[in-house]
């Protein structure tokens, strides 16, 4: 079996991972982030969709291609 090891001890070719899971806060969080760029790309998709000026339709576009990167 594996014995721990301080980090002190561990040299730079040693790849040390931990299986740490996430708090409630942090899964909410995560959570909280998704919904956010779900509803902006959603309004960006109406307000594309309703508007008539070519030039806000090409800020929108940015803005639900940027979205859809995240």
């Amino acid at each position: 079996m594996d014995q721990p090891v301080h980090p002190a001890e561990v040299s730079s070719n040693v790849q040390v991972t931990h299986m740490v899971r996430l708090t409630s806060s942090e899964l909410s969080h995560l959570w909280r982030f998704c919904m956010y760029y779900t509803m902006f790309l959603c309004m960006c998709k109406v307000f594309f969709n309703h508007t008539q000026d070519p030039d806000i339709k090409g800020l929108v576009q940015d803005g639900i291609n940027l979205a859809k990167k995240v």
